[in-house]
């Protein structure tokens, strides 16, 4: 082993790429046959491979919470989004955006933008993308010598097969939602392997090109795979206490002058962890080993009315909802899948009409 890399068989490969689950590998082997090799060329970018420390799960993988069969990080997102990309655009910007399009992502992901105030889009942190990709002379140095330009891989939302405004189906939301259930075993490798198959690119309303599906039965599988990932592991009850204990253990290790808030989009969350475990701050530990622990039942409770108390309040805040309504090709044209099935149609309905009207509290005393 040298600089990062391992020989094998007149081949260099990355040390992340070695580190992957069996399922990993097989996923990403699904999504694009070929691995190309500009992009192993930045898998050892520092600003890339910090993104290795990130968890998908925005921390609930230190929790009881969520029970995973491996930790999933931002790096095997991104790298899997990329390889979405490169597999149905054979485009080299379009398949660096992907890679690049979380490299600002803060320490527990979107519970980092929490801290930062936007639970609604969770957006809050991709300002920093250009500044971070600017700032790597790794990245930059391949940049240059491949005449890319910054503003062609800063800015993913420009490519509409990468991003797209929700419900419409994009790499980014189709990696994220065969990934992320695959990853705590709400689906199998089959499944997961049976929907990116069939997934096609269709035109949408706008005439822009989308991710979609050759069959219904494919598109209301993803569609209902999605709501359900949402439900239970986005903006549950639990998922937003979750958010919102992040957001007090950072402010208190900031407070505290462990870290500076610009360490949140530099560190990994295995240094943080360890910054809290080592320091000789009883109230950080403890708080930290309490959200270890939260979502033992005994922990949350769920009420109509505010509750009163030593108790951290955490009310349902307005989350953004990640339900996607896929395209689908049909004998008579492409519809969206809700107009084709009446149960995901219902299901839509009633989920966007849900209103988030109770409390879910944690007893605090440190």
């Amino acid at each position: 082993m040298h600089d990062g890399r391992i020989e094998k068989g007149g081949v260099v490969l990355k040390e992340y790429l070695l580190s992957r689950n069996s399922e990993q590998i097989k996923l990403h082997n699904t999504y694009c046959g070929e691995q190309p090799e500009f992009l192993l060329e930045l898998l050892n970018a520092p600003e890339v491979l910090r993104l290795d420390g990130i968890s998908v799960s925005c921390g609930g993988c230190y929790t009881k919470f969520l029970k995973h069969k491996y930790f999933l990080s931002k790096l095997d997102h991104s790298y899997g989004m990329a390889l979405i990309m490169w597999n149905h655009t054979r485009d080299k910007t379009q398949t660096l955006s992907a890679l690049f399009h979380d490299i600002s992502i803060p320490v527990f992901s979107h519970a980092g933008d929490f801290f930062l105030g936007d639970s609604l889009k969770q957006e809050a942190s991709e300002t920093m993308t250009s500044e971070i990709i600017r700032n790597s002379s790794q990245v930059m140095s391949f940049l240059e010598k491949n005449n890319i330009s910054l503003s062609d891989v800063d800015d993913y939302k420009k490519y509409p097969l990468a991003d797209n405004d929700k419900p419409r189906l994009a790499a980014d939301r189709l990696e994220t939602q065969l990934h992320f259930p695959l990853s705590i075993g709400s689906i199998s490798l089959d499944v997961a392997k049976e929907i990116y198959k069939d997934i096609t690119i269709l035109r949408n309303e706008d005439d822009n090109p989308e991710l979609g599906f050759k069959s219904l039965k494919y598109a209301e599988q993803f569609a209902n795979i999605a709501l359900d990932s949402d439900k239970k592991y986005y903006r549950s009850f639990e998922a937003i206490t979750n958010n919102q204990m992040i957001v007090m253990i950072l402010e208190n290790v900031i407070k505290e002058g462990l870290i500076n808030k610009e360490d949140i989009f530099i560190k990994t969350e295995k240094q943080i962890i360890d910054i809290i475990k080592t320091s000789g701050s009883r109230r950080l530990k403890s708080i930290w080993m309490y959200f270890e622990e939260l979502h033992d039942k005994h922990k949350i409770t769920v009420t109509a009315a505010e509750p009163f108390g030593n108790k951290l309040y955490v009310s349902k805040v307005n989350v953004k909802k990640r339900y996607i309504d896929p395209l689908v090709k049909a004998e008579t044209g492409i519809y969206r899948i809700s107009e084709l099935s009446k149960a995901i149609n219902e299901s839509l309905k009633n989920y966007n009409n849900e209103v988030d009207n109770f409390y879910a509290s944690v007893d605090i005393d440190f």
